[in-house]
């Protein structure tokens, strides 16, 4: 039996609604070591921050939404995010397709991106690393000071 497909679309509020409870641990782990907060409040506050958002949906469920809120109103600096279920590895096909597309859409708004992922989160360095990020070393980040990598693309990057 084929699997259903993976789409996306722009993101709503119902999506993001969607998400609660199905989050993928390393997501959960990410948001908390880094803000301090639940995924669930990380994936609101991203959501409501920015200026293009949107969801992977198959017919039945949401399996990720991800987007891109201003660092600041002061410059062109965009930071990309992303939060997903335990599904999105059963589309990584499609995620790598598709991470490259939306990248470019932000690179449209924001000639600069950057943002900082969880050092244990290793499918989302491979994603980003294929997405064509520059992924720096490791340092202590956020609100538990684990390691976490920066990660940015400047203006050249994508092409």
């Amino acid at each position: 039996m084929a699997r259903a497909k993976a789409h996306v679309v722009p993101a709503n509020v119902q999506h993001v609604g969607d998400m609660f409870g199905r989050i993928r641990k390393a997501d959960h782990d990410e948001c908390y070591a880094a803000l301090g907060r639940s995924a669930e409040e990380g994936l609101m506050q991203s959501f409501a921050a920015s200026r293009m958002a949107w969801a992977a949906v198959t017919a039945s469920e949401t399996i990720a939404v991800f987007g891109c809120a201003a660092a600041s109103l002061l410059t062109d600096t965009g930071v990309p995010w992303m939060v997903g279920t335990d599904k999105v590895s059963e589309y990584r096909v499609s995620f790598a397709r598709g991470g490259r597309r939306y990248t470019k859409k932000m690179k449209r708004v924001f000639s600069y991106l950057e943002n900082w992922v969880d050092a244990r989160n290793t499918l989302s360095l491979r994603w980003l690393q294929w997405c064509g990020f520059t992924i720096e070393p490791a340092q202590p980040y956020g609100f538990e000071q684990r390691p976490f990598h920066r990660f940015y693309m400047e203006e050249s990057r994508c092409a």
